[in-house]
């Protein structure tokens, strides 16, 4: 797979529990790489996330779950698509 360009984005992380959302965490992803390991991928890609940021948090919140949420900057997540 050859990447053209670059993957950028806005994602959001929800934690939710009997209906309720207990938090709520939105961040940014920028293309890191292309992956070469999913043979049955149209594309595959690392993403980088950055500039993690709490958005809502109701008790117990995210807090005590993830910490602050900016620890997960710097963290790589990988996508990738298959048509089948």
């Amino acid at each position: 797979m050859v990447l053209e360009g670059s993957c950028a984005g806005t994602e959001v992380w929800s934690l939710t529990a009997d209906g309720v959302e207990l938090c709520r965490v939105e961040y940014q992803l920028a293309s890191q790489s292309a992956r070469a390991d999913c043979a049955d991928c149209a594309w595959a890609v690392d993403l980088q996330i950055g500039g993690a940021t709490m958005v809502a948090e109701s008790d117990p919140g995210c807090a005590g779950t993830l910490g602050d949420a900016a620890t997960m900057d710097g963290t790589t997540l990988s996508y990738g698509y298959s048509p089948e």
